[in-house]
């Protein structure tokens, strides 16, 4: 009897456009310049030139999310968005639009499509929360504590020290507030660089820049942040531990959260 091998990513694969739902929680910051390397994974610093760190500063911000559906099922995500780079090719050339740098996911799946779709450079982490996730018209926790950790090893082994770990504290006593990006005086446009093929068939490699709209809608409620964790070499080899999240952020919940096929590709 012959055993079927697994499928390919390309053959599970979910192209744009997705609707996800879900929380997302802001930590604001303010990302030194230069930017400091560790903002990119070790298989992004491989392909950074002067056009594709052309940094510019701007409002960062760490994003936690949980989705709890998408696509490719419910999965966990940490990213950063450290500001603005500059734009060098293609119609928005000259122009300054964010950019995600660096990105945790739950699942191999979304760390496939989301490389493959958009050109985010996704890679694989564990994620453990303190409470689970509200449920539609349900008060937030009184607190939320997050750790996030390298993934498992091939032969099952697991790192007990979280590269990522803090404390949302929701503000409770203020009702949470319709908002929609739509409607902010800020361009939710993502520019992405083309990536890079990793070893692990998943992490998928493109080859042209991409243009990323991108809308959400939420009710969103100030939040407390306290970081709980010292910087160690296992934290700074996965997370930029020089960016530091102020002690107030945005918690969003009942999230609606739209990514469309690429508005334009282009090369350089």
């Amino acid at each position: 009897m012959t055993s079927r091998k697994p499928p390919s990513p390309a053959q599970t694969s979910h192209p744009a456009p997705w609707t996800l739902k879900g929380e997302m929680y802001w930590l604001i910051a303010k990302a030194p310049t230069p930017l400091p390397k560790t903002a990119y994974h070790p298989l992004e610093q491989a392909a950074i030139n002067g056009n594709t760190n052309d940094f510019r500063g701007g409002m960062c911000y760490t994003q936690i999310v949980r989705y709890s559906d998408s696509p490719v099922g419910p999965y966990d995500e940490l990213a950063i968005v450290p500001g603005v780079f500059g734009v060098p090719g293609g119609k928005l050339k000259g122009k300054k639009k964010m950019r995600v740098t660096r990105i945790y996911v739950s699942g191999r799946e979304t760390m496939f499509d989301g490389r493959k779709n958009w050109n985010i450079p996704k890679h694989l982490a564990r994620f453990e929360f303190s409470a689970p996730l509200s449920r539609k018209g349900e008060a937030p926790p009184r607190e939320l504590k997050v750790a996030v950790y390298p993934p498992d090893t091939a032969e099952g082994g697991r790192v007990d020290a979280p590269f990522f770990k803090a404390t949302l504290t929701p503000w409770r006593w203020l009702p949470a507030v319709p908002m929609s990006t739509k409607y902010l005086p800020l361009d939710s446009t993502l520019v992405q660089p083309p990536l890079l093929q990793g070893d692990d068939p998943y992490l998928a490699g493109t080859e042209k820049w991409r243009v990323v709209p991108s809308l959400m809608v939420a009710k969103c409620r100030l939040m407390w942040v306290q970081m709980d964790h010292e910087s160690t070499k296992t934290q700074d080899e996965h997370w930029p531990q020089q960016i530091k999240p102020w002690s107030f952020g945005i918690w969003m919940e009942e999230g609606t959260f739209d990514f469309g096929v690429s508005a334009e590709e282009f090369t350089v």
